[in-house]
């Protein structure tokens, strides 16, 4: 049995990537498809032509984004680094 990963979607992964749909290239790699990447594959072949089609909505309705770590640190300047 072979593992698929991310690459296997061949069109929509390079659309993704050259349309920009996250603001770098990495975003998307870490995405959790919510079903098997077959049938992603498959799904986005039936709907990639359709009149209203938009390949964020697609990518959102199929995969989970990857959780954002945010900080809320703030510099405070002339504090020592140590603190």
């Amino acid at each position: 049995m072979e593992i698929e990963d991310i690459f296997s979607l061949g069109e929509l992964f390079e659309r993704v990537q050259v349309e920009q749909i996250f603001p770098d290239g990495k975003t998307f790699v870490d995405c959790i498809p919510k079903s098997s990447l077959a049938s992603i594959r498959d799904r986005y072949a039936e709907e990639k032509n359709m009149k209203n089609f938009s390949l964020s909505i697609f990518v959102n309705a199929n995969f989970d984004l990857p959780l954002v770590n945010s900080s809320e640190y703030t510099h405070a300047a002339g504090r020592p680094i140590s603190e």
